[in-house]
């Protein structure tokens, strides 16, 4: 029996490739399915494209505000910070922010964080999600703070030139 099934599966299967009628359908089925995977990896690109965009605003302004912060322990800004930034980036059902992280040298705040993005289209080619690495620097500034005005009463502001 089992002869009898590769022997008529080899006719068959020979018959296939000698037949040349139709062999224009079976080529579009194939560029169909290989454009199709390509504009979902574009698509998947894009999203993943636009939470490190999310992120990295995010991540900058949260950084930025813990920075201009004066007594506070290292703990506290990380807690600040997370708390910025989880409401700057705001929660996605298919976005997974992990692995934040603030260190708080002298002078300086630096923080790093991870997104992890779940993939639509191209999880069909195995890649189920990307991570994204986003890190953050702010020098803290000297406490005096010098401010300078300017008026020009002149009126060559006004020049169309």
């Amino acid at each position: 029996m089992k002869k009898l099934v590769a022997s008529t599966a080899r006719k068959w299967a020979g018959s296939l490739y000698r037949n040349e009628s139709g062999s224009l359908s079976a080529m579009v089925g194939l560029s169909m399915l290989t454009i199709c995977v390509a504009i979902g990896c574009a698509i998947d690109y894009g999203r993943v494209t636009n939470a490190q965009q999310r992120l990295a605003v995010s991540m900058d302004a949260a950084v930025l505000h813990v920075a201009n912060l004066t007594g506070k322990t290292e703990a506290q800004l990380k807690t600040l910070a997370y708390d910025n930034l989880m409401k700057n980036y705001g929660s996605n059902v298919y976005d997974e922010v992990s692995g934040f992280d603030l260190k708080a040298p002298e002078g300086k705040i630096q923080a790093s964080a991870n997104v992890r993005v779940k993939t639509w289209f191209m999880s069909i080619v195995g890649y189920k999600y990307m991570d994204i690495p986003i890190r953050a620097e702010a020098v803290r500034g000297g406490k005096n703070i010098e401010v300078a005005l300017v008026l020009d009463n002149t009126g060559s502001m006004l020049d169309p030139a």
